[in-house]
């Protein structure tokens, strides 16, 4: 190969559009170089046309001996490619191995041109196909999972939060009345506690407050019982009555009367304790201030005895 010394013949003439022009050159003389310096058929020769405007053509050419290598032939052309003149409408580079040339009007003749070869096609990239599937099903996906997902968040938002709201509302609600709700479990009927007190006959009636009478009676199962009758000019509600309920359930204790039940009917409102014998608190109270004071004698001081003996 020899590219040394370089020979340049200018074709004058001023084109429209150098810059234009300059960038098409470029690319056509890079492709015809290619054709010619890959020709298989050892004649190392290539043209190339490129459409500069709808009524102009770039042509261009280059050739190699046919003894250069496919690397020696590309080494030379490039180099007379860059020795081309700058800003003609055409012109030769050439050396004693290769040459090129370009004009913008057909130069060589046509007929006389063998086929172009082909530059050799990119090996088959299945992969890549498969991965440009593979990307346009993702970009579906995705475009539809988007909107399906913005759709969950405002139902879950539209769906979620009221209903916290009232689930919140009914646990306080049921919070308030879940010692009611047990209270209620241990109703009874008014002919059940009428059947244990007799009808609530004077001779089970135990005492008398300021809320209503109290009566000893005796169910079925033979438990004795204190049924507490209150008074239907005490005014108190239904509600109270339940709240009432509720609390004294809150409160059992070893120490204090058990609450057994009620009963709620009509314009009754009964509470249900179990049954303490040995008299009054009042009674025991009365007993206790006398022996610390001293001052009770007679029948006091005697039942006081008695109630000692016995404890």
């Amino acid at each position: 190969m020899e590219n040394d010394p370089i020979y340049t013949i200018p074709d004058t003439g001023n084109v429209a559009g150098p810059d234009r022009f300059v960038q098409l050159l470029g690319e056509t003389m890079n492709d015809v170089v290619l054709r010619a310096s890959g020709s298989e058929s050892g004649k190392k020769f290539a043209v190339a046309e490129a459409n500069f405007t709808s009524s102009q053509k770039l042509y261009t050419l280059a050739q190699c001996t046919p003894d250069l290598t496919v690397s020696d032939c590309n080494t030379c052309l490039r180099a007379a490619v860059a020795a081309l003149p700058q800003g003609e409408q055409g012109g030769r580079s050439f050396t004693s191995s290769c040459t090129v040339r370009f004009e913008m009007y057909l130069f060589y003749n046509a007929l006389a041109v063998p086929p172009l070869p082909q530059l050799p096609s990119p090996p088959p990239a299945p992969l890549n196909r498969a991965k440009g599937k593979s990307n346009k099903s993702t970009r579906i996906i995705v475009a539809v999972a988007i909107p399906v997902g913005v759709a969950i968040i405002v139902l879950f938002v539209a769906c979620y939060l009221p209903r916290s709201k009232t689930t919140k509302t009914y646990e306080v609600v049921h919070a308030e009345r879940r010692e009611i709700t047990t209270a209620e479990s241990l109703q009874y009927h008014l002919a059940t506690i009428q059947a244990a007190t007799n009808n609530f006959s004077h001779q089970n009636k135990l005492g008398q407050g300021g809320f209503g009478e109290v009566f000893r009676g005796r169910l079925l199962n033979g438990q004795e019982i204190a049924v507490k009758r209150l008074s239907k000019s005490s005014g108190q509600g239904v509600g109270e009555f339940k709240n009432e309920v509720a609390l004294v359930v809150k409160l059992q204790h070893r120490n204090l009367v058990r609450l057994l039940g009620f009963c709620l009917e009509g314009e009754e409102k009964i509470l249900v304790y179990e049954f303490v014998p040995n008299k009054s608190l009042d009674y025991f109270l009365f007993v206790v201030t006398c022996l610390l004071s001293m001052q009770c004698v007679g029948k006091s001081q005697r039942s006081l005895m008695s109630i000692v003996s016995v404890s």
